[in-house]
Formats: C-alpha cells, sequence, structure tokens
C-alpha cells in the first residue's frame, strides 16, 4: 500500500503529502511503496519503474557484447546489452545507452555446457562482437588438461567472429571500479531516462542489484557474500 491508498488521510491532512516528499530519500520511497529501499542498500539510485522496461526489437545495427561470471556449483551468470548509438556521454566516453536483454543464470553447469549455450544463442544474434570473462576463467585447470574455462568458450564462440576477452584487472581496486561505473550507468542521462535499462525478461538481474548491500569491511564495494553473481556478469559486460 501507498499514502494514495488512504484518501481519506490525505484530505484530513492535506499537508501530510508534502511531509513525506521532504523526509529523507529511504524513507520517503518506503512511504511511496517502494518497498526495495533499506539501509545499507549498494545501489539506492536502482527504481524499477525506471530501469525496467518491455522488451523491444533490438535495431540490427546496433553493437552488442556480453559478459559473464564463472560458477559450476556456485551460479553461472551471463548478460547480452545492446548499445543505442543516439544517446552517448560527451564527457564521458564510458556512457552510453545500453539495453539489457538477454540474462542466462544457472548452478551445476561446468564450462563446455555454458559455453554450448551461449553459442546457440549467440548464433542468433547481429552484431554480436565480444563477451568479457572474468581474469579467473583463465586458469588452466589440471583436472581438464590444462585446458582453461576460458579455453573452452573461445573454442565455441570465437568461429562465430566474437572476441572472447579477459578482463584485464581484478582486485579490491577493480571490483571500487566496477560498483563506480554501475553507479553512473544507473544514473540519468541527458534525455531524462537511465543509462542503462534492463528488458523485464532479466528477472535475476532485476531481482539482485536492489538486493546487494555495500560491503560491511569495504563501503566502495558490494558484500561478496550476497548474491552478486548477475552484477559481476553485468560489469563484467560493461567494463
Amino acid at each position: 500500500a501507498t499514502i494514495f491508498d488512504n484518501p481519506a488521510l490525505l484530505k484530513r491532512y492535506p499537508g501530510y503529502l508534502q511531509e513525506l516528499r521532504d523526509k529523507p530519500e529511504a524513507e520517503r520511497r518506503a512511504a511511496f511503496g517502494d518497498w526495495d529501499v533499506y539501509e545499507g542498500q549498494a545501489f539506492p539510485e536502482w527504481r524499477k519503474e525506471k530501469h525496467v522496461i518491455e522488451p523491444f526489437d533490438i535495431p540490427p545495427t546496433w553493437v552488442k557484447r556480453g559478459g559473464v561470471d564463472f560458477g559450476t556449483s556456485a551460479p553461472w551468470a551471463a548478460y547480452f546489452y545492446a548499445e543505442d548509438p543516439s544517446v552517448i556521454d560527451d564527457h564521458d566516453p564510458t556512457l552510453r545507452r545500453v539495453y539489457v536483454f538477454a540474462e542466462f543464470y544457472a548452478k551445476g553447469t561446468d564450462a563446455q555446457v555454458q559455453a554450448k549455450l551461449l553459442q546457440s544463442f549467440c548464433s542468433r544474434q547481429q552484431n554480436l562482437f565480444a563477451i568479457q570473462l572474468p581474469p579467473d576463467m583463465e586458469v588452466k585447470s589440471s583436472v581438464n588438461r590444462g585446458v582453461s574455462p576460458a579455453d573452452v568458450y573461445r573454442r565455441y564462440l570465437t568461429p562465430l567472429g566474437i572476441a572472447v576477452r579477459i578482463g584485464v584487472r581484478s582486485g579490491k581496486n577493480h571490483r571500487a571500479h566496477r560498483k563506480d561505473l554501475l553507479h553512473r550507468f544507473l544514473s540519468i542521462a541527458p534525455d531524462g531516462r537511465p543509462w542503462l535499462q534492463v528488458f523485464n525478461t532479466c528477472r535475476t538481474l532485476i531481482g539482485q542489484i536492489p538486493a546487494l548491500p555495500v560491503s560491511p569491511l569495504r563501503p566502495d564495494d558490494v558484500d561478496t557474500h550476497a548474491e552478486d553473481h548477475g552484477y559481476d556478469a553485468l560489469t563484467h559486460a560493461l567494463d
């Protein structure tokens, strides 16, 4: 329920609505029915009504890219976005309008299963240029005769003309960079809409972003004990 579900109260106290609007943001949003708000939220600027949209047909000329967070027993996540070339930031070359249009999220898969799924998906896409993997996917596996998960991805995706790239940065500083990057993409572009918009079919990501708390030890990072696999995959893609 929101304050608007109590018209009798508003009629009796006409100034109450303005009082609520003047309260601190978390309190104000809760009063207006946004129950994704809580203390210690990593991305309080997230607004479902602004960042989540209905799917549409992506123009065939738009460039597409993807990112992965690797896991086998832990969840594996992959996200893909398309760039709208008409909305860019003249002062920050990092920022451009992106639409997250596809998600993969699963437990109990290995690199080969994942790569096959992505191969099937990517083969149906136009202008999908690259997919970004985290550095730990380059680690060779003694179980798989010295083959890394990244090697497996390359075997299935490079024949499609897709560049399989490894993130060159890792560690605490890069985690802070990726959190800052998502803050910037969640901000509002000059046309009044966020730089980043998510198709409502990407349900896991839509649930994870507002649920992510700040790390109790590092305020410039998310809490890595939380469910952050979708966040990791998305920020690898955007980086």
